[in-house]
């Protein structure tokens, strides 16, 4: 009888559900926000570390089944099979970072917005005024000058039903125009994506990773999208 080796057995296993998704589960208004820190801030060199965290091109996208600021829900392949490309981009509201880049969100959105499918995803808070930011090679509370002066300070949200206000908060004060997801209460899209504060990821309809930015830069994304559009 031919025997079968569990250790393979096992590691299969664990490929197909990497490139499938572990869950389509929402989470509930009562979960707690989980706090985890950058797996890329161990030190002065997390710009590279970012670089391998973040899903590479060519490869294809992992799955991920989100609720919406409609109180919708949006699933990636499900997306994707309506034969559009799509558009992810992450941020927070405390990101000053992704706020200065929300204009450039908004044109990229309304510009292709018969070609590709672009939200904006709802993730952990980089800068909150209440706790350690996951950014922080100190693991300290790292307030945001421009925060500050830009009267944008926020806690950092306890409960999934917190950082749904939170989302709301964001959309109605910055006009956010396109349709923005709002990450698990485990940060399930920040880890899997590459758990840095203002990713953007062009994913093709089949799946395939297209284009990926460590932090939001419209004019390459421009010239990428006019590439497969046109």
């Amino acid at each position: 009888m031919k025997r079968f080796n569990p250790i393979l057995i096992i590691s299969t296993i664990y490929l197909m559900w990497s490139c499938t998704g572990n869950s389509n589960t929402l989470s509930q208004d009562s979960d707690k926000i989980e706090f985890r820190k950058s797996e890329a801030m161990v030190d002065e060199s997390f710009m590279r570390r970012w670089e391998f965290l973040l899903p590479q091109e060519g490869s294809k996208a992992k799955d991920f089944t989100l609720e919406t600021d409609k109180a919708e829900t949006f699933n990636l392949y499900k997306e994707l099979k309506k034969g559009k490309p799509v558009l992810l981009i992450n941020g927070s509201y405390t990101c000053d970072i992704s706020r200065q880049n929300l204009p450039q969100v908004n044109q990229i959105s309304k510009q292709f917005e018969s070609k590709i499918k672009t939200v904006l995803i709802h993730t952990v808070e980089a800068h909150p005024k209440d706790a350690v930011s996951p950014y922080s090679l100190e693991e300290k509370i790292w307030p945001s000058k421009s925060n500050i002066r830009d009267n944008a300070e926020a806690n950092q949200p306890l409960t999934y039903s917190d950082r749904k206000e939170l989302t709301m908060k964001w959309k109605h004060e910055f006009d956010i125009d396109p349709e923005i997801l709002i990450d698990a209460a485990k940060n399930d899209y920040w880890a899997d994506y590459g758990q840095a504060p203002n990713m953007a990821f062009l994913i093709d309809a089949d799946g395939t990773i297209l284009s990926r930015q460590i932090f939001f830069e419209i004019n390459h994304l421009i010239a990428k999208i006019n590439e497969i559009v046109l």
